[in-house]
């Protein structure tokens, strides 16, 4: 009962059920606008309290697995769990997670499409006292990160829409990375309006483009 107990109190949702007919039809789990409901040290024994907005669509027969997990804190170690969707859109949900004095906590899920392919993942990262709040491997529609010597790791210097192809007038509904994420971008290309822009990878089976403006790389892009 005690595990059952702080499980509810560092993981509250509010669902909206949406028709599924408004997401991609491949699936997708995206995390946004991660911040403190309660900052490092105000929290319960000096923790505090992450407040993450989550956006899921997830096909009819597609499970996803998930990991949680908490460091220095009584009673609560790693949980893995197994979710089998009957198919349906959450949006506009809430997430938040009790983040201990000195410790952190995280999160991974994995979203599968019925048959077992592999369609979206997500990665969630904070800590006390330092405040940090990560959120790695955002999906818009997915498939696993390109390789390596295939990415640079950019940063979003303003909230920028994702676009099917270099075209201003190609922009995905509802895509959007913004201001300060961290996105892998895997080439360049001068796009119809004349201008620079940059092929992203967003969690999907197709990657986006924005106008190279919106990202500092750190690094040149591979050859």
């Amino acid at each position: 009962m005690k595990h059952l107990f702080v499980f509810m109190l560092i993981s509250v949702m509010t669902l909206s059920l949406v028709p599924q007919t408004s997401a991609q039809d491949s699936g997708y789990i995206v995390y946004a606008s991660g911040g403190w409901d309660i900052p490092c040290g105000e929290g319960r024994l000096g923790g505090g309290v992450a407040a993450i907005s989550v956006d899921v669509y997830a096909p009819t027969g597609s499970m996803e697995e998930d990991t949680f997990g908490v460091t220095n804190y009584p009673f609560i170690g790693d949980f893995e769990w197994t979710w089998a969707w009957p198919g349906f859109h959450l949006r506009d949900l809430t997430w938040y997670a009790y983040v201990p004095d000195n410790g952190s906590t995280y999160e991974t899920r994995d979203l599968y499409a019925e048959g077992g392919s592999y369609i979206a993942s997500i990665e969630f990262y904070a800590e006390c006292p330092s405040g940090i709040i990560e959120i790695f491997n955002n999906s818009i529609y997915g498939v696993h990160m390109p390789d390596p010597a295939e990415r640079v790791q950019a940063k979003v210097l303003f909230d920028v829409n994702v676009h099917s192809e270099p075209n201003p007038d190609a922009a995905i509904p509802g895509a959007v990375l913004l201001a300060g994420q961290d996105w892998f971008v895997v080439s360049s290309v001068v796009g119809t309006d004349g201008n620079l822009w940059y092929e992203v990878f967003v969690g999907g089976a197709h990657n986006g483009f924005v106008p190279a403006a919106a990202m500092s790389l750190p690094a040149p892009l591979p050859e």
